[in-house]
């Protein structure tokens, strides 16, 4: 016995709830592709050629989806589709790269022709046992009844090179799959294959989890006198559009009435539907082309189906779908973390959709990636100029891996917005730790020393202070040089004009060998300015002032000045919250903590 290969599509497909018209019959309203076949007047030639008027009016599919991208194929496979009384024909073309050719090692029957440039056909007729057969371009074919390559199917096959395209055709007795002549209605399963080696890269036309499960296989369904679907393109475009050709050929015998329409959903429902209704006279043909725009909508399914208007009978279906949605959002968001604040600053920005939302709002999650356990939540109840911003509680995020998701919604229908990105905490031990806190002055740092009251002197290892009315310094001296050109002061501008603090009073709050804490009260524009400082030892200074407004004041700004000596002011340092949480680290610097990543 020889066991084919069973291979597996790398795709989730998310089975959405159903939208567009709804199929009269209940076995095919799982969403899978659909083709309707109908009867040829002459049985066409199988030997690689597709001749003028061989093919005509027979039903056509495409819309491969690639078996690694998720997406449709880059290199799209067309197959027609046709029957008579005794056998069903069909026929592959598909794209030869220039300057490529066909790869075809295999030569025997029954060898491993999948692993050639091949096509392959998976055929149920009773939705309970399957056939297989592959082909590839030197002729060879391997059939198998499920895995039993020891059936004969008895299919003719041929291949060749046609103006750029390989064609492959081929005819399957009734009789060698075990069923009769099709009534007309009768609906089997099928799917269909294109195995590619220059590039590597399959794809498949009825997307799955595994090519060989017949859940998974699309519908064949067959009609003596119904439309016939031709489907010419089925691709998105790399700026999210969709688009669908098709011709749809009236039945010679009479007229008819059909809805053609592309629809897309996301895990909220229905994002659009377009249809394009066509009436046909007897033998007619009509084409139908249709684009939609998929960017910002979060679809996760896109659809393009064919129906016969008076029936309500499903025609040709084709589609794509996913796990997530099928166009990257322009949403972005960033996440900056505040370790010494157990918190963390989320921010999204929507300014660049396409549709922009009507009172957008978002919930932000973060979840563990291990888990799915929820570890914070935070709501954006407003955005301006299209940013929302939230602080998120870390306290009991522990160390690990994490995704933080963003669900953006609006109030115009455009369905919800999901942006998620992946964190990586790193350990943080030292949050919060006791470690080398003391109230002892180490060594080689001195005591504190204060001098008088008003003013005051304050003196640390190698610093000194001096304070006159204002808890801000009026002069600092490092080394014995002073730096600064002038005090320390707070500039208001109010009415268009620059206004400086009135100093009123300063007193000293407290005074140790490791700390000295000094308070002034001021006036500035109207408002009470109180200003607090606390002194270290080791240097460090902090500052707390408070404004509090008089009757009717108002402050354009307020400025803080620094007035450094120019021989003092060569250099600039600053300090941010991207400094302070590592985030800014380069890997391998001496003494960096490790970064969210």
């Amino acid at each position: 016995m020889k066991i084919t290969m069973k291979r597996f599509l790398a795709i989730n497909v998310a089975m959405l709830a159903a939208f567009g018209v709804a199929a009269t019959q209940a076995s095919i309203q799982d969403g899978r592709p659909l083709v309707t076949a109908s009867w040829c007047k002459k049985a066409p030639a199988i030997d690689g050629k597709m001749m003028a008027g061989e093919w005509d009016g027979t039903a056509q599919v495409t819309g491969f989806v690639d078996g690694n991208s998720q997406t449709f194929a880059k290199r799209q496979s067309a197959v027609r589709v046709m029957c008579d009384d005794t056998h069903l024909y069909l026929a592959f073309t598909s794209p030869v790269s220039d300057g490529a050719s066909l790869v075809a090692q295999v030569k025997d029957r029954d060898g491993l022709v999948w692993l050639d440039d091949a096509i392959e056909i998976f055929l149920s007729p009773d939705g309970k046992a399957y056939y297989q057969v592959v082909g590839n371009s030197a002729g060879a074919v391997y059939d198998a009844k499920g895995t039993d390559a020891t059936w004969d199917g008895r299919v003719q096959y041929a291949s060749g090179v046609q103006a750029g395209s390989w064609v492959a055709e081929m005819s399957i007795p009734y009789a060698s799959i075990g069923a009769s002549r099709p009534a007309d209605g009768e609906t089997w399963r099928i799917n269909l294959a294109r195995d590619l080696k220059r590039p590597e890269e399959w794809s498949a036309w009825s997307a799955s989890t595994q090519l060989h499960n017949i859940e998974n296989f699309g519908y064949l369904t067959f009609r003596h006198a119904a439309p016939v679907v031709v489907m010419e393109d089925f691709v998105m475009s790399k700026d999210g559009k969709v688009s669908v050709k098709a011709r749809v050929c009236g039945p010679a015998s009479r007229a008819a009435s059909v809805d053609a329409t592309l629809a897309a959903a996301s895990t909220r429902g229905a994002v659009f539907a377009r249809t394009r209704h066509l009436n046909l006279a007897g033998g007619e043909a009509a084409p139908v082309e249709i684009t939609a725009d998929l960017v910002d909508t979060a679809a996760r399914k896109v659809v393009f189906t064919v129906t016969d208007a008076s029936s309500g009978e499903v025609l040709a279906r084709a589609l794509l779908s996913g796990s997530a949605p099928l166009v990257p959002s322009t949403v972005e968001m960033n996440f900056a973390p505040l370790e010494y604040q157990r918190t963390g600053w989320v921010q999204v920005d929507i300014s660049r959709m396409k549709r922009p939302l009507s009172n957008p709002r978002a919930v932000v999650e973060l979840v563990s990636a291990d888990s799915g356990v929820l570890m914070a939540k935070t709501t954006m109840a407003a955005f301006k100029d299209g940013m929302g911003a939230a602080s998120l509680n870390m306290a009991g995020v522990r160390p690990g891996k994490y995704r933080l998701i963003a669900n953006i919604t609006g109030t115009n229908g455009t369905g919800e917005i999901k942006k998620e990105i992946e964190l990586v905490k790193p350990p943080d031990a030292w949050v919060g730790n006791k470690i080398g806190i003391t109230n002892e002055v180490l060594p080689p740092w001195t005591p504190m020393e204060l001098q008088g009251s008003g003013p005051v002197t304050v003196r640390c290892w190698g610093r000194e202070y001096r304070f006159t009315k204002s808890a801000f310094p009026a002069q600092i001296t490092t080394q014995g040089e002073p730096i600064l050109s002038a005090p320390i002061r707070l500039i208001a501008r109010q009415g268009g004009r620059a206004l400086q603090a009135v100093d009123q009073s300063l007193q000293v709050v407290s005074s140790s060998s490791t700390e000295v804490r000094l308070s002034s009260k001021s006036m500035i524009g109207g408002f009470q300015l109180t200003t607090n400082v606390r002194m270290e030892y080791d240097g460090l200074m902090v500052f707390d002032f408070t404004l509090i407004p008089g009757v009717n004041t108002t402050l354009e700004s307020l400025e803080l000045e620094i007035p450094l000596k120019s021989a003092n002011a060569r250099y600039m340092h600053v300090t941010t919250a991207e400094t302070l949480t590592g985030a800014g680290y380069v890997c391998g610097v001496t003494g960096a903590e490790p970064a969210w990543t």
